[in-house]
């Protein structure tokens, strides 16, 4: 007797929940097809508010009584979920006795552990903290927003970087007695990170000193693409045989729960590609009994030439980096608009003094941009491109804007000649 379609069962496995032992080996009982709930629970309220991952096991069977061929089973998802909120797709770990955390670390293994990062956990972070602080040397990349990182400590952890703050602090080396001479300062950069999952350990951390110690290992990571995916995409439009490829609403499906929002960003320059240029000698401007304060403001009253600014008040000095960032030391205390010459204070010692400001007076140019594109095909993906710039562009002005995944990316030229988000 031939293998009929009757004779292809889904089996379930041993615990259908969402707990940490969900899933396990297939037992005998069917999961009955048109039966409502038969497989997932229904969705609560609280599940449409927060979002959630819902994992289950199950088993495809083929049971017959004779011995007659088996070709193979499988499985598709033929309709999508009529509401938009919810997502559904089939992947496979290989393992018929895995369980939820089995499942739930294959999905996760889009990035691996990679090489070192060369930072330290400053202090002990207890379980349940969104933000890690990480101090590395002088100069140190730091991670960029969405970036994986893994914490060695325990049974490990990876945390994705959704936001991040860089400051360069100096201190003072105490481990001998010529403590205070300038050979024992030394500099290091802070990260202050936060992360999208909270740390589900205690991570231990060190102190810093000039001879860093290591005792939570922070790890870059690499994609690693392990898993497998299968959904259901609608078409957008008519498909004829022969056909090699057709237009569907999306390539893409929700594996975790995300949550969008907009936010606003006003009065903010917008960064015209005009360059400021300087001529002539430096100019100073003296103002007495000026309250410099932190998120404060001081206005040259004329445009300024990149690099040339020297701010001086209360036996403190800030100068520019010629990329619009003021430097007390190595030390950031705010940023500069050339083009009007307003300096913005920010983490500096807050005196009322005589203050004077010396630089190049310098003007904004304004100039007609150059523009060139390059479309991006299936034949054109790469990840290097090149272009020749004619003329070349003045330092500060280069702007290169990118679209990945339906969303707009913008480098500008530092004025160094790097680009930098």
């Amino acid at each position: 007797m031939p293998i009929s379609v009757l004779d292809v069962k889904l089996m379930a496995s041993q615990r259908l929940a969402d707990t940490d032992d969900g899933g396990g080996q297939m037992t005998g009982i069917e999961i009955v097809d048109g039966n409502v709930n038969n497989l997932f629970p229904d969705i609560s309220r609280l599940d449409r508010t927060y979002g959630r991952v819902s994992l289950r096991e199950a088993f495809v069977a083929v049971m017959t009584a004779d011995n007659d061929t088996y070709s193979g089973a499988h499985v598709i998802l033929s309709v999508p979920a009529q509401d938009d909120n919810v997502s559904v797709c089939l992947f496979q770990t290989g393992n018929s006795f895995d369980v939820r955390t089995g499942a739930r670390d294959y999905i996760e293994s889009y990035v691996v552990k990679g090489a070192r990062f060369p930072g330290w956990l400053w202090g002990n972070h207890p379980a349940g903290s969104r933000s890690l602080l990480i101090f590395a040397i002088k100069g140190t990349r730091s991670p960029s927003i969405g970036d994986v990182l893994f914490l060695s400590s325990g049974s490990g952890q990876y945390v994705r970087v959704t936001g991040i703050e860089v400051t360069r602090c100096e201190f003072i080396s105490t481990s001998d007695s010529t403590y205070g001479t300038s050979s024992l300062a030394f500099s290091r950069d802070i990260f202050a990170i936060n992360i999208g999952d909270a740390l589900r350990e205690n991570q231990a951390g060190v102190e810093i000193s000039k001879n860093d110690a290591q005792a939570t290992t922070v790890y870059s990571t690499s994609v690693y693409d392990a898993a497998n995916y299968y959904g259901v995409m609608l078409p957008t439009g008519d498909i004829a045989k022969g056909d090699v490829a057709i237009n569907v609403d999306s390539i893409y499906t929700h594996l975790v729960p995300s949550a969008q929002g907009e936010s606003p960003l006003v009065d903010l320059s917008v960064g015209e590609t005009s360059p400021v240029i300087g001529s002539g000698q430096p100019y100073s401007l003296t103002v007495p009994a000026f309250a410099v304060t932190d998120g404060g403001q001081f206005n040259f009253n004329r445009g300024i030439a990149p690099g040339s600014l020297s701010f001086v008040y209360s036996g403190h000095t800030l100068t520019d980096d010629n990329t619009g960032v003021l430097y007390e030391g190595t030390a950031q205390r705010g940023t500069v608009d050339y083009s009007t010459g307003t300096l913005h204070f920010s983490g500096v010692a807050v005196a009322t003094a005589t203050v004077t400001a010396t630089a190049v007076v310098g003007v904004e140019a304004a100039r007609i941009a150059n523009t060139a594109s390059i479309p991006i095909t299936l034949s054109t993906q790469g990840y290097n491109y090149t272009a020749i710039l004619e003329p070349p562009p003045s330092p500060g002005t280069a702007v290169v804007d990118y679209m990945s995944q339906g969303t707009w990316y913008r480098l500008r030229d530092n004025g160094a000649g790097v680009l930098v988000p």
